[in-house]
């Protein structure tokens, strides 16, 4: 998942926001100069999140994101799974997106005014 240079530890950056309505405005902004239309959150990434929680620089955006404070909407979602699955899952949720298990799920975002924006 690209996200705004702010959230990202190894970009310099000097507008990083101080309140959740400054970022949320911050996020915005980087939505619209992007022209983002479609978010592929990737399963072991949302994982990570929960391991580590609203510590994780980009688990505040994928809030926003799944909210729909962003101006987002889950148009599907994908899921591989075997018979065994939660045996191998129930202790530690990030090994619901280890790939060399063949475990891996995307979540597929899109833009609430996609729609709109496609001609007939």
């Amino acid at each position: 998942m690209q996200v705004p240079d702010a959230y990202q530890d190894d970009v310099p950056h000097d507008d990083v926001p101080d309140t959740e309505a400054d970022w949320l405005a911050h996020d915005r902004r980087w939505i619209e100069a992007n022209d983002v239309q479609l978010v592929l959150l990737a399963s072991w990434q949302e994982h990570q999140f929960s391991r580590v929680g609203m510590r994780h620089p980009q688990a505040r955006f994928a809030e926003r994101l799944s909210d729909g404070r962003l101006g987002f909407r889950l148009a599907a979602r994908f899921e591989t799974s075997f018979l065994t699955q939660p045996l191998y899952v129930w202790g530690d949720p990030m090994l619901r997106g280890h790939w060399e298990a063949g475990i891996v799920g995307y979540k597929v975002f899109v833009r609430d005014d996609a729609l709109a924006r496609v001609a007939p």
